[in-house]
């Protein structure tokens, strides 16, 4: 999770990687209770909803990281 948000970063979509490592845990951690607690496949309208309303809305309320517009 680092290196991608470390890429976002680089991309000028956020200010910095956040420190959190709960939040670093977030999406690894619903990706492998998807996969393989519930036995459900991992499509693009989760990833998305996943970024869009999970993890940029965390993102913007650690200090010091704001989020491109």
């Amino acid at each position: 999770m680092t290196s991608v948000l470390q890429r976002a970063v680089d991309r000028g979509e956020i200010a910095t990687v956040p420190r959190s490592s709960a939040l670093l845990h977030v999406v690894p951690g619903l990706l492998f209770t998807r996969l393989f607690v519930l036995d459900q496949p991992v499509d693009e309208a989760l990833a998305i909803g996943l970024v869009d309303d999970v993890l940029l809305p965390s993102i913007r309320h650690v200090a010091g990281a704001t989020v491109r517009p």
